[in-house]
């Protein structure tokens, strides 16, 4: 290309003869690629006007305009040297392609200096990391390639004079400083990093790798910076400090170093370990070095912490140690001379509570050390785990260790945790008396004070301080006791009498530590010999028979002594008499076999003793005492009543609420026992307890003899047939017998022209009235002495026929049979005999002929002899009938097939009779077809 006359004819510099310079000046390539001058009219060189052809470069000096200008930093940048690389021109300024681009010298120039200067116009490595070079009154700043924008810089010079070219901003250390400023490694070996550039002498190996935009490390161990011999563990540290006096050597080597007594601490424990050099958190700030806790320190919960002094609150010096104890738990980075490493250090020996306090740690820890506290497995300790190894038995730790480990007797102390023997001490005091075989008391077993662990490390073993916990079991909270232990005595508890109604022991508040045959331990301290209260007092104090089989004072069985179980051998009788000999007892419950049928809140009554019957009565103790067993042998006499939610089909059930016993008089009020006995009973106060008894006729008593109240109807509750007012007003009923002649009142064994049979107690209640207590006419007795008056026109009094010196009342009175008798219910069971017995003495009357064959009869002839009911005939003059067949319906209050109504049974077998059964309490309607027979 050649010069352009337009170029040629502007201005150029002065003096200059640009008429013949610039005829074909073309600028090719850049200005470091000098070139000769052409021929055939080409253009001159760069260097023609700055630089030199000896500099190989077109940079100033000199300039071909200022022969005087003083020399500048131009050919240290662009000359190639030993330790950099060669800055272009581009770097600082535009290089023209043609010697007329624009900005290569059409800038205004400066008069008065007489100079032109060049446009800067900064790129490449001058603007690296952000850089905005300038240059200020003779000096560049700003610039990437003088290190202002080094993170760790800290040169000299960083802010160069351009016109300086001494060498005074070309060291080492005006850029950065050497080393250079933290977070750099304060080291000044500049090859351990950065040996692709530099060597060992500091001189460049590749200089053109040095202010070329990247800072060039090489690969190297952490032992480059800190640390040696592929040990990343200081000394050295990064600054070269190698006594552990410095905080950047320390504790670092007795940390990573092989041990024989503790398992190695990684980098990473401390520190955040980088994969390369430059990742963050490791050259990226000032000393100290960052610590990031791993794991390990932080196991249990810890919380590390490093004041520049001490590590505090770490896992690996025991700060979290539930049985801790150390002496050196936050110990001094710097200080290595062993005072911190010790057993004790980081935990006592043995450690505090819960800890055992035994300090032959191969015991537990056999797995990591030996019975000569040699570490075997150093990696196991301080490892995040406690190791213990093998299953211990309880006596490892507390009671008989050279024992058999399967028997609980030599699991309790003595030793105790503490390896402590003496009973004075509490780990000790009365274990082994619980525990061990006793020739007088059940062995205790440890689960009545304690809860007894699964495995070593199970919640409330060895998980807490000292006392061991107390968790008292059902044999020492038997009967409601509630068991404390005030660090001195037991108390409260059943083992040792507390809750025993009869009580009276001197010692049942024991002191746990002594032990060995003292009061505590003897009969009759825990509860008294014999014991207070309703306990019977024994014969032979020193003697528990016969109720609990003991020989003297010591047990036959000791299991059974101390149990939570009263044992023996003592049913009703073996305290008192069953009944009693005192009040009425006997007439109550009359049985005295031995061992006596009833049993404490029983129920029964005769009946359910034996359904065959006894003379005499039995009445079980339930019916007047309580049924709860809690009321027995409490210290006093409970008579009891009425119990709510008591057996519905007992006697007892059929009190009210209002039955009761008065002490005073001794008499019972409102009870069933003594009562008319109907459906809505009325009372009557029994007889004085001691010494009362019932007037005669006994059967008055309770209920007359028979029974006379007034019928409220066959529905109501005092239907009453016994004796009731007829539709005419008269007086009758069953007492009366049966009718004799023209049907007027009863004749009942009347020697004279009329008689009839009577109709007694005996003839319906076979079972509840002795069949053997018989007047001279063979039949039970009645209150021959009573005036049955109802209120009707016509009473009836037995002292009608019953009077004068022949016919003076009977001198027995009616005997109840305890079979059926006082049971709750009001039993129908008719004389089962089907002949009338020869002993039965009977005079005929004149003209009469024949003698009754059947229990029941009446000189009444049947005159409708081919319609006689059942069970019935004509003996003679008489009609006689029996009643084995009978029964009674309680549901309809009907009788059946009974002979004596006719034909107003309900199983009456007369052909064609109008059946309209008699319902007991309805009076009958009178003599007529639709009543007691049908006359033809």
């Amino acid at each position: 290309m050649r010069w352009s006359a337009t170029v040629a004819r502007g201005r150029g510099p002065r003096g200059c003869g640009f008429s013949c310079l610039l005829t074909a000046f073309v600028l090719q390539g850049a200005c470091t690629d000098p070139r000769p001058i052409a021929t055939n009219d080409s253009a001159p060189p760069c260097y023609r006007c700055h630089g030199t052809v000896t500099n190989g470069n077109p940079a100033p000096p000199p300039v071909l305009w200022n022969k005087n200008a003083p020399p500048d930093a131009h050919q240290s940048h662009l000359r190639n040297n030993d330790w950099h690389q060669t800055i272009p021109c581009d770097t600082c300024h535009l290089v023209p392609t043609e010697l007329g681009s624009k900005g290569h010298f059409d800038g205004e120039r400066p008069e008065d200096a007489g100079v032109l200067r060049a446009e800067l116009t900064f790129a490449g490595t001058a603007l690296l990391d952000g850089a905005a070079p300038a240059l200020d009154a003779g000096k560049c700043a700003g610039t990437y390639g003088h290190g202002t924008t080094l993170t760790m810089g800290g040169g000299a010079h960083t802010i160069p004079e351009w016109t300086v070219v001494d060498g005074s901003q070309a060291a080492c250390g005006t850029c950065h400083a050497l080393p250079p400023s933290a977070p750099h490694v304060q080291r000044s070996e500049c090859s351990l990093c950065h040996g692709d550039v530099i060597d060992a002498d500091r001189h460049f190996v590749n200089p053109e790798l040095h202010i070329d935009g990247h800072v060039e490390v090489g690969t190297m161990a952490c032992d480059a910076c800190h640390g040696s011999d592929g040990n990343p563990a200081p000394p050295a540290d990064t600054r070269g400090n190698s006594d552990t006096t410095f905080r950047g050597v320390g504790a670092h080597r007795q940390h990573l170093a092989t041990s024989d007594w503790h398992n190695p601490v990684t980098c990473s424990d401390c520190h955040l370990v980088p994969a390369a050099l430059g990742d963050a958190g490791h050259v990226d700030s000032p000393l100290p070095a960052e610590l990031g806790w791993g794991a390990l320190a932080q196991t249990n919960g810890a919380a590390p912490a490093f004041d520049g002094v001490r590590c505090d609150n770490t896992y690996c010096h025991g700060a979290t140690l539930a049985g801790g104890g150390g002496d050196s738990t936050a110990p001094a980075w710097t200080q290595v001379d062993g005072t911190q490493a010790m057993c004790t250090s980081c935990h006592g020996n043995p450690p505090p509570d819960p800890h055992v306090q035994r300090d032959d740690c191969a015991t537990c820890h056999g797995a990591v050390i030996d019975i000569d506290d040699h570490f075997i497995a150093p990696a196991k300790h301080i490892d995040g785990v406690v190791d213990v190894s093998g299953t211990f038995a309880c006596n490892t730790c507390h009671g008989k260790r050279s024992e058999d480990p399967n028997i609980p007797q030599f699991w309790a102390p003595p030793d105790d945790a503490s390896g402590r023997s003496s009973p004075s001490y509490r780990g000790v005091g009365a274990h082994q008396s619980h525990l061990k075989s006793s020739a007088w008391h059940k062995q205790v077993t440890c689960d009545e004070c304690h809860v007894v662990p699964a495995t070593l490390d199970a919640a409330g073993h060895a998980d807490s301080a000292r006392p061991a916990e107390l968790t008292f079991g059902d044999l020492a909270k038997n009967g409601g006791a509630d068991p404390q232990f005030d660090g001195v005595q037991c108390k409260n508890a059943y083992c040792h009498g507390a809750g025993f109604a009869a009580g009276g022991g001197r010692a049942t508040e024991p002191v746990w530590t002594e032990v060995g045959g003292t009061e505590q331990q003897q009969c009759g301290t825990c509860h008294g010999l014999p014991p207070l209260g309703e306990h019977p007092a024994l014969g032979d104090p020193t003697s528990c028979n016969p109720c609990h089989f003991f020989a003297g004072l010591t047990p036959d069985n000791p299991a059974t002594h101390i149990n939570g179980v009263l044992d023996g051998n003592f049913p009703c009788g073996s305290c008192h008499p069953v009944a009693p000999a005192t009040g009425a007892h006997a007439l109550h419950y009359g049985d005295h076999s031995a061992p006596p049928a009833a049993t404490y809140g029983d129920l029964r009554v005769t009946p359910d003793y034996d359904v065959n019957g006894k003379p005499y009565y039995m009445f079980g103790c339930g019916n007047c005492h309580p049924v709860d067993e809690g009321f027995h042998m409490n210290g006093q006499t409970d008579v009891e009543l009425y119990t709510p939610g008591v057996d519905s089909g007992s006697l007892k059930a059929l009190n009210p609420t209002t039955a009761a016993y008065a002490g005073g008089g001794g008499t019972c009020a409102n009870v069933y026992c003594h009562s008319t006995g109907q459906e809505i009973p009325s009372y009557i106060e029994s007889p004085a307890w001691n010494g009362g008894g019932l007037a005669s006729p006994r059967c008055s008593g309770c209920h007359d003899n028979p029974p006379q109240y007034a019928s409220g109807g066959a529905d109501s509750a005092t239907a009453n047939s016994h004796i009731m007012l007829s539709p005419g007003g008269d007086e009758l009923g069953h007492f009366a017998g049966l009718p004799g002649y023209k049907y007027m009142g009863s004749y009942h064994g009347d020697p004279g022209a009329f008689a009839s049979t009577v109709i007694s107690c005996q003839t319906c209640h076979y079972e509840s009235v002795d069949p053997t207590n018989t007047g001279p006419d063979g039949f039970y007795y009645l209150d021959t002495t009573g005036t049955y008056d109802l209120g009707g026109s016509n009473p009836y009094d037995c002292s009608w026929c019953h009077t004068g010196p022949t016919s003076t009342p009977p001198a027995k009175a009616g005997r109840a049979f305890s079979k059926a008798h006082v049971n709750g219910r009001r039993d129908v069971v008719f004389d089962p005999r089907t002949s009338l017995p020869s002993s039965v003495p009977l005079a005929l009357p004149a003209g009469l002929t024949g003698r009754p064959s059947r229990p029941q009869w009446t000189s009444l002839y049947w005159s409708g002899a081919s319609e006689l009911p059942p069970g019935s005939g004509n003996d003679g003059n008489y009609w006689s009938a029996q009643l084995s067949g009978s029964g009674y319906n309680q549901a309809t209050k009907t009788c059946t097939a009974i002979p004596c109504h006719i034909k107003q049974s309900n199983e009456s077998s007369f052909p064609g009779a109008r059946v309209v059964p008699l319902r007991w309490g309805s009076p009958p309607a009178g003599c007529g077809s639709d009543n007691c027979h049908q006359y033809l």
